[in-house]
């Protein structure tokens, strides 16, 4: 009798959690970038076998658990394989020049994801709207597209372990990474560190609390969707942060994960700011 697939939601939220661990220690080591990008793949990948051997052996028990699967799980994993397989691409690449022909090189490819976003920007608004309308056809087994064939044939795509568009979901979410990974490196080439960011945003301002802890504000609000009606990428409401607090995140995305991977409250910062804020209150009705 095959388990339920509740376990299958189960064990892919802890190999997430394990996955962002070591992915997390791999990236914080002292070996050069360009071989923590290797390790790092071969981590995603054994994380995604792990996840794949998994579906061999359960069943889906309804139509809308296989379509959560494949549109909510899978592409995180994926994801991970795609954006340090880039990484590696772009830092492979990378040679000793001057400060204009790194921002140059950089920039190249910033060029590519955004010409790759316009050309799925049909599926980019489903996905990013919570459509499902057409979620039958791109996240069920069995529903070819040619086009999405060619795109993912990298990873050996298996009728019995794969859905159509799951891969446009990883690269949608490994792209949006991989544009804050190279942002952040185009910063460090132009030398924007903390003086830069007080004499761009003139704030007197200074975060005195940890990184992490901003970084959970940061995402937090983004989650609310607060600004702007949530019409706001999360690069632009960090950098937002950074200039108005005169504080240099850098990769804010591995802090995020930092917070994802903690066992025990994850929204630490937030349950002190409620805490706070209900103690001072209290205190004022004395």
């Amino acid at each position: 009798m095959s388990p339920k697939i509740e376990d299958i939601f189960e064990l892919a939220k802890s190999l997430q959690n394990e996955s962002d661990k070591l992915l997390i220690q791999t990236n914080t080591s002292f070996n050069t970038t360009v071989s923590n990008h290797e390790k790092s793949i071969g981590i995603a990948c054994e994380f995604l076998n792990r996840l794949n051997t998994a579906v061999l052996k359960h069943s889906f028990h309804s139509a809308e658990e296989e379509i959560k699967f494949f549109k909510e799980i899978k592409p995180a994993f994926l994801a991970n394989i795609i954006f340090h397989l880039n990484c590696l691409q772009i830092e492979s690449g990378r040679s000793k020049a001057d400060e204009a022909t790194l921002v140059k090189y950089f920039s190249r490819y910033i060029k590519l994801i955004n010409q790759y976003n316009r050309e799925n920007k049909e599926f980019h608004t489903y996905y990013r709207s919570g459509a499902t309308h057409l979620d039958n056809k791109y996240f069920k087994r069995g529903r070819k597209d040619p086009k999405i064939l060619i795109d993912s044939y990298v990873f050996n795509f298996d009728e019995k372990l794969s859905s159509s568009h799951e891969f446009k979901v990883a690269k949608l979410i490994a792209y949006e990474r991989l544009v804050q990974y190279i942002s952040n490196e185009i910063n460090k080439i132009r030398n924007t560190g903390i003086k830069q960011l007080t004499n761009k945003s003139g704030s007197s301002l200074t975060w005195s609390g940890s990184k992490v802890a901003l970084v959970e504000l940061i995402y937090a609000l983004y989650a609310s969707q607060s600004l702007n009606g949530g019409k706001i990428e999360i690069q632009d409401l960090a950098n937002f942060f950074q200039q108005s607090f005169n504080i240099d995140l850098g990769d804010f995305y591995r802090k995020y994960l930092e917070i994802k991977a903690r066992k025990y409250n994850p929204t630490k910062f937030l349950d002190t700011l409620r805490d706070s804020l209900v103690k001072k209150m209290e205190e004022e009705l004395e």
